[in-house]
């Protein structure tokens, strides 16, 4: 069975950190400490082509429905009492439902739902999904970026996980998706489903080691303006 990886990538500034502190361990202390070394970045590699299917029928329950929940560090209820379990204090906006823009379900790390999506209007006419959820227990989220010129899209995964692993990366290996319309319209819902599924990639004393997942399920994020420029 390939290893369990450990929950979080090393980042270049700590792997540079550690490199040094392991090197300075082995030199005198009159020598210089050696040049830190980055550490190669986590990546997301996305080669196979596709386009979005525009299915004006496309429905499903969760279209119509509404869901919402406090934000993930926000616990209890308001007849007991909520806490924060970030900064300990409860302000206006931690009483702020938040609607689940996603039903996705994630099978990494474990299945979860992945219970938001913000979608963006891009400077060129496009379309950017973020998806996510299951925070703290599962941090990762999976981005989409539709052409509606071309109906091409393309897809790109990260997780961040709570200890060091080993460099990694993630592959496409399969992916669909349908749309009720790829008109862009600030302010008006994208309904869509989508199915990705990839491989989680390291190496490991030489060879190449991996882990497949899948992410699928409908959203239904409202789509905000593209970012100002300054």
């Amino acid at each position: 069975m390939p290893m369990s990886l450990p929950n979080k990538p090393i980042t270049g500034v700590a792997a540079a950190w550690l490199v040094w502190s392991l090197a300075c361990c082995s030199v005198s202390q009159a020598e210089p400490p050696p040049t830190p070394i980055p550490a190669p970045k986590d990546a997301c590699e996305d080669m196979i082509a596709a386009k979005v299917q525009v299915a004006p029928e496309l429905t499903f329950k969760f279209f119509t429905s509404l869901e919402t929940s406090r934000p993930w560090h926000i616990t209890g209820n308001p007849d007991e009492g909520l806490e924060d379990t970030m900064d300990g204090s409860i302000d206006e906006e931690d009483l702020i439902l938040l609607e689940h823009t996603s039903a996705c379900t994630s099978t990494h790390q474990g299945e979860h739902l992945m219970s938001f999506c913000e979608t963006k209007s891009t400077e060129h006419g496009g379309v950017a999904l973020f998806i996510h959820g299951g925070v703290p227990a599962h941090a990762s989220s999976l981005t989409v970026d539709v052409d509606p010129k071309t109906a091409n899209f393309t897809c790109s995964f990260n997780a961040v996980y709570p200890s060091p692993t080993p460099p990694l990366t993630w592959r496409i290996t399969k992916k669909s998706m349908r749309a009720k319309s790829l008109e862009v319209h600030p302010g008006r819902r994208f309904y869509a489903w989508i199915s990705v599924e990839f491989d989680e990639v390291w190496m490991e004393n030489g060879k190449e080691r991996k882990h497949s997942y899948k992410i699928e399920g409908p959203v239904k994020p409202v789509i905000q303006h593209p970012p100002q420029k300054e």
